[in-house]
């Protein structure tokens, strides 16, 4: 605790001391809100892809539904039609590879 509110000191008067912390462009808090945007989006996709769902634009959309933080993208995502069977990947076999080395012994 006493870590913490001395932390807490310090960066209150770093910004008391800086003139221009405060001043930060529109286009550099744009850039980091995109930044952060996709980042998310990425490891949500990344997740599915570990589940062994697939990337198809399909479960884009779901993903892009089930979070309310993505609402503005809600009307364009509603427009992915599920039924066209591109979209659909068959399932792919669990078999694991065997190594050259571990078949030779």
């Amino acid at each position: 605790m006493k870590q913490r509110d001395l932390l807490k000191s310090r960066v209150k008067r770093l910004l008391k001391e800086q003139k221009d912390m405060g001043q930060v462009s529109d286009a550099a808090v744009l850039a980091c809100s995109v930044q952060v945007f996709v980042k998310d989006l990425a490891a949500k996709m990344q997740k599915q892809a570990v589940e062994g769902v697939g990337l198809t634009p399909v479960e884009l959309k779901k993903s892009v539904l089930a979070c309310g933080e993505l609402y503005f993208l809600h009307e364009k995502v509603t427009a992915i039609d599920e039924s066209d069977a591109k979209y659909h990947k068959p399932a792919r076999g669990s078999k694991k590879r065997t190594l050259k080395a571990a078949t030779k012994k």
